[in-house]
């Protein structure tokens, strides 16, 4: 409950704060505006809208027909083109990606008959970065949740990228989820530890390693990972290697919601060759990340809310170690059995004669019932029985269990 408390005190200072933040990693929508014979089209208004949020951005067309919309956020347009005598255009389901330069390229309108005239693309255009070198390559939220990934962890999503070269085993099997992991890949051939990261346009990058982030958000608050490999402008250029953004899910005008549980656990394992030579259980191995996330309008078409929680419990086998646990017949004072690790037997005296002059040796090493403390007795018994007898001097073998719990918690209000 406080952790929930903090999260929402958290989100109610976002909302009542009054400054809004610039965020990087933002795209753009250009195009060339021509009638059916060639000319250009100045003074046409462009009007862009955000299918799921209603935002909506306008322009106008300058003198040779051109038009640009600068810091558009990555999602899903619906794009309105009108002039006077000429048939309104709509294109639908232009999608802009993060660092996205998008060109429509030429888009043409047709002489109207009647000022209500509207002329609808319903298929996708052609959507490409004629304007730009940049390499993108950008990973959305469905490949994101879709996507098996071991340990979700988000930077287990580069090793689909072209040109991404795995460095260790972490990189191949799936790093478990942690601040570490997007510098197990070298992203066409460049040093990982010069790779820049971003969350929402605030870097990431933990600089007393270099091969760290500061926070790790969990995949369910991912809308996309965009990943810029070459090519890329001056205002990127904090870092040497790789440009890594890493933008988070946003309210919309509908109220949507999500519960999840991704588990693993040691009832869905093989067992190893060696717990079946030997005949031992199954060692406990269980992962349980379980979450949700709701987000939605504060203010339709104008102010949104996101939240996502995830509970990361593990409950998994750690490192082997060996000791020395009291024998049955040890706790019941019967020492004659009793080894050192030199292989000489223990010389045990009667209390208060070892320093008298006249040292008692306690006969055959078995302790008289007497002389035997029925709280040190107890606590004898607190430790395990030897599970490995064979072994006179390290008779007890753990594997102890390694829980590591953690939250991550994403607030988000635009």
């Amino acid at each position: 409950m406080p952790r929930l408390c903090r999260a929402l005190l958290l989100l109610g200072v976002l909302i009542s704060a009054s400054t809004a933040f610039a965020q990087s990693g933002l795209g753009s929508i250009t195009g060339t505006l021509l009638d059916t014979t060639g000319g250009r089209l100045p003074g046409a208004e462009v009007k862009v809208v955000e299918t799921s949020t209603g935002a909506t951005r306008t322009t106008i067309s300058n003198e040779a027909g051109l038009f640009n919309l600068p810091s558009m956020p990555p999602g899903t347009y619906t794009i309105s083109i009108s002039l006077d005598h000429f048939k309104t255009k709509q294109l639908d389901n232009i999608t802009l990606n993060s660092f996205q330069k998008l060109s429509l390229g030429e888009v043409l309108l047709e002489v109207s008959v009647s000022p209500t005239d509207v002329v609808e693309v319903t298929a996708p255009r052609p959507q490409l970065d004629i304007d730009s070198g940049v390499r993108t390559e950008t990973i959305g939220a469905q490949q994101v949740q879709n996507m098996p990934l071991q340990g979700r962890n988000w930077s287990t999503l580069l090793k689909v990228v072209p040109g991404s070269n795995p460095t260790n085993r972490n990189a191949i099997s799936g790093q478990e989820y942690s601040a570490s992991g997007y510098g197990d890949y070298r992203i066409n051939g460049k040093n990982p530890q010069q790779t820049q990261v971003s969350l929402d346009g605030g870097s990431l990058v933990d600089h007393g390693s270099d091969a760290k982030t500061t926070t790790a958000p969990s995949l369910e608050s991912i809308e996309q990972v965009s990943i810029l490999t070459n090519n890329f402008q001056a205002e990127y250029g904090n870092r040497g290697g790789t440009v890594i953004n890493i933008v988070t899910k946003s309210g919309t005008n509908e109220l949507r919601g999500a519960l999840f549980d991704y588990i693993r656990n040691e009832a869905l394992n093989a067992k190893s060759w060696q717990d079946n030579f030997l005949g031992n259980a199954k060692p406990i191995y269980r992962y349980n990340y379980l979450g949700g996330n709701v987000g939605g309008p504060l203010r339709r078409n104008k102010l949104f809310f996101f939240y996502n929680i995830e509970d990361f419990k593990q409950d998994i086998p750690g490192s082997t170690l060996t000791g020395r646990v009291p024998t049955a017949l040890e706790r019941n004072g019967d020492f004659s059995q009793t080894v050192n690790a030199d292989g000489t037997r223990p010389v045990i005296y009667m209390p208060g004669t070892q320093f008298s002059g006249s040292p008692v040796l306690v006969p055959g090493n078995v302790i008289p019932a007497g002389l035997i403390n029925p709280y040190g007795k107890a606590i004898m018994n607190m430790f395990p029985l030897p599970n490995n007898p064979s072994d006179p001097n390290n008779n007890y073998i753990l594997q102890y269990q390694r829980s590591n719990p953690r939250y991550s918690n994403v607030a988000k209000v635009d």
